[in-house]
């Protein structure tokens, strides 16, 4: 469902034809995409104040899922995770993404996942946490 929708919508995306489609669907509601220089660049433009940015890591020693609760109970009203691809994250993007956006490193547990598993379980976590 997700990869059909997002592949929908970024076609619909680069096809001005079809922009009124994309502008209202209501199972992209709420989505964000764009064209990116860097990852840098959009989350300068993306948070705001009330933003918190969380950074998906296998080693990370606190539980996404705590975390998210945490942010909850803070009153967070938005929150980003950053999950990379099978390679991960360079130490130094990590690094930069910790100290530049203060993004707190969480991890789904011991078990290596594919990206589109976690994705799914963050899903799944933001509705558990937020409904």
């Amino acid at each position: 469902w997700v990869a059909a929708t997002l592949s929908k919508a970024l076609v619909r995306y680069e096809d001005p034809k079809q922009a009124k489609v994309w502008a209202g669907s209501a199972r992209t509601d709420g989505w964000h995409i764009s064209r990116c220089e860097s990852l840098k660049d959009t989350l300068q433009d993306f948070i705001e104040e009330d933003t918190r940015v969380l950074l998906l890591q296998e080693d990370a020693s606190q539980d996404a899922q705590r975390e998210l609760e945490l942010l909850r109970e803070a009153g967070a009203r938005r929150v980003v995770i950053i999950v990379g691809d099978h390679m991960g994250l360079s130490p130094k993007a990590c690094s930069s993404l910790i100290s530049k956006f203060g993004a707190r490193p969480v991890s789904l547990g011991s078990v290596p996942l594919l990206s589109s598993q976690c994705i799914t379980i963050l899903n799944y976590l933001f509705d558990q946490t937020w409904a």
